[in-house]
């Protein structure tokens, strides 16, 4: 009645395949907070930054700045999703998120922009055309409603 079956035994005599995943994982870089790292430090992938970069931060994927996480020096990424403090440039090529909690003191560049309720800029904002090149608009205050966050995409 019982009986041991092998993986991708079927009861009906029919094989049943096993399907099996493949996946390319560079793995996930983190700077931890408590951490402190000081010079240029270059990502690959999904990475964290939560401790103190003194120096610039370049990133080829998604990087998550954490809200303990300051920066002193520029960086840029792909899509940046920022809650901590930045004390330089900040560019995503294609997606920038500043959180309730992000700081930015520098200058900031994206191609799509969302900027959540509480967040600080202060510097100059440009857009990232497809082409890469950039148009700049000259800084303006921006009134939030509510609680839903602002978004500025081109």
């Amino acid at each position: 009645m019982f009986s041991k079956k092998a993986p991708g035994e079927n009861t009906n005599n029919r094989q049943v395949e096993t399907p099996t995943v493949r996946v390319k994982s560079r793995g996930i870089s983190m700077l931890a907070d408590g951490c402190s790292f000081q010079g240029k430090m270059f990502l690959q992938g999904e990475s964290r930054v939560g401790g103190h970069v003194d120096g610039s931060v370049i990133c080829d994927g998604i990087l998550t700045v954490e809200e303990s996480a300051v920066i002193t020096g520029d960086l840029n990424g792909v899509v940046v999703l920022f809650n901590g403090r930045i004390d330089g440039n900040l560019r995503a090529s294609d997606l920038l998120r500043l959180s309730p909690t992000a700081r930015v003191y520098g200058d900031l560049s994206a191609k799509r922009l969302v900027v959540e309720d509480g967040a600080r800029i202060e510097g100059r904002v440009s857009y990232l055309t497809t082409n890469d090149s950039s148009v700049e608009h000259e800084p303006e205050e921006i009134e939030s409603s509510g609680d839903e966050p602002i978004q500025a995409a081109v």
